[in-house]
């Protein structure tokens, strides 16, 4: 992911928005099968790519991070 998000970094702002914007949309219900490992590591990831990348779009930014909090409701 870190590689993936350096790159993303590089190209315009709106591939930062579509990346944030695509893990927004995918912090849903997570699949029954998801081990809670996996659900945390998904949740890591999700705090990844808002570290990288929400200086680029602070209302997307600002989605994500509640996204993310929101989620926290399937770690348990």
């Amino acid at each position: 992911m870190t590689d993936c998000l350096e790159r993303i970094r590089k190209q315009p702002l709106e591939v930062w928005m579509i990346k944030m914007a695509d893990r927004i949309v995918n912090l849903r219900p997570p699949p029954d099968f998801w081990s809670t490992e996996k659900r945390r590591a998904y949740r890591e990831e999700a705090l990844e790519i808002h570290r990288a990348l929400s200086p680029g779009c602070p209302e997307f930014a600002k989605r994500l991070e509640e996204k993310i909090r929101a989620y926290e409701q399937y770690l348990a």
